[in-house]
């Protein structure tokens, strides 16, 4: 057997364990602990038998896409007549946590980036941020599922533009459109950054593909989509316009804690935790990707002229705008009030980066 088979396989070994790791985390007790307030409701889709078709036909919702909700009141129609349990309505949403971990490692061992791809399995999968989302029934793990999924797609999408200089084909726009549509139906926090990679698709198109012959089409391809995807979300934007200009206009105050106070705390949060141990995995993961910059810069792989940077580039792209897409989310509709969660979108784009940048 060759040297680079082994590493392969000694890679791959660790991703299993990893992901093994990262399924115990998940499933292991999940009934142990009581059903809290927001929990509950999902519960009464299980207790009384829910149907599917009755969640969308008449959301439960102004503010929610009920996705989540069937997901609860599917997998209870699967169980037949057994009782619902603590542990039954939450393991939906440890599946989905847990397939956000795989997702990331196959997309990373798929573009042959194996080290960042142990790296995903194990940050991701020990990570207490994404393993309590995910031992919680409620619509945050299914959220960062999706953004995982977009995110994945528009590196692709942004790596082909930046070094070859071609626009997206009609296969890549079908894809990033599906992708789109479906993490937009997970929660209405990915919204604002779906909308941050469209952009930025858009405007990398316009100032790296040189023969102008290509923006007509694309431009063909990239409106038609976006044409059905506005169509596929208007029903739950209006709603979401309800919800804003009726709850969130009055006097009726939004429960969080204050921006500025999340904004010094989000990134040691998902690193590790708000703890010596998450600054120190967060400003260790920023000290590397400097280098990884400089190096690059300094080897010409980088810049206007020549943008070869590789996967390290295209997810710090699609990591930065995720991020900034987050915060402005938060910091205008929020009006300076704001959860934790209100960032989950940007997490799966910004540790696919750092494993990246670690690995580089």
């Amino acid at each position: 057997m060759n040297k680079g088979r082994t590493v392969c396989w000694s890679w791959g070994t660790a991703v299993m364990v990893a992901l093994a790791v990262a399924g115990w985390l998940r499933f292991h007790d999940l009934g142990a602990s009581a059903l809290r307030s927001d929990e509950i409701n999902f519960y009464f889709y299980a207790v009384r038998g829910q149907r599917v078709v009755d969640l969308w036909m008449h959301p439960p919702w102004l503010e929610h896409i009920p996705l989540a909700d069937s997901l609860a009141a599917g997998w209870q129609k699967l169980r037949g007549g057994r009782m619902p349990t603590e542990g039954s309505v939450r393991f939906p949403f440890a599946l989905l946590g847990w397939l956000t971990v795989a997702l990331g490692a196959w997309w990373l061992w798929r573009r042959g980036r194996h080290g960042a791809a142990c790296l995903w399995s194990v940050w991701v999968g020990l990570l207490p941020f994404h393993v309590y989302q995910s031992r919680e029934a409620y619509y945050y793990g299914l959220a960062m599922l999706g953004a995982a999924g977009l995110a994945g797609k528009t590196a692709d999408v942004v790596r082909g533009i930046r070094e070859m200089g071609r626009a997206p084909g009609l296969r890549e726009t079908v894809a990033w459109g599906a992708w789109a549509g479906f993490a937009c139906l997970c929660h209405s926090t990915v919204w604002a950054v779906a909308a941050g990679w469209w952009l930025l698709v858009a405007m990398l198109v316009l100032s790296h593909v040189r023969v102008r012959g290509e923006w007509r089409s694309w431009g063909i391809r990239w409106g038609w989509m976006t044409g059905l995807f506005a169509l596929w979300m208007s029903r739950w934007v209006w709603r979401a316009v309800e919800k804003v200009t009726g709850d969130f206009s009055g006097d009726k105050p939004l429960i969080g804690n204050s921006l500025g106070w999340l904004l010094g705390r989000v990134g040691p949060l998902f690193a590790g935790g708000v703890n010596v141990a998450g600054w120190a995995i967060l400003g260790g993961v920023f000290g590397m990707a400097g280098w990884v910059a400089w190096r690059l810069r300094k080897q010409g792989k980088t810049g206007r002229a020549g943008e070869n940077d590789g996967w390290f580039g295209a997810m710090g792209w699609v990591a930065g705008v995720g991020v900034v897409c987050s915060v402005a989310y938060v910091g205008v509709l929020g009006g300076g009030t704001a959860k934790w969660v209100y960032f989950a979108a940007a997490l799966p784009a910004f540790l696919g980066w750092g494993a990246v940048a670690v690995e580089e």
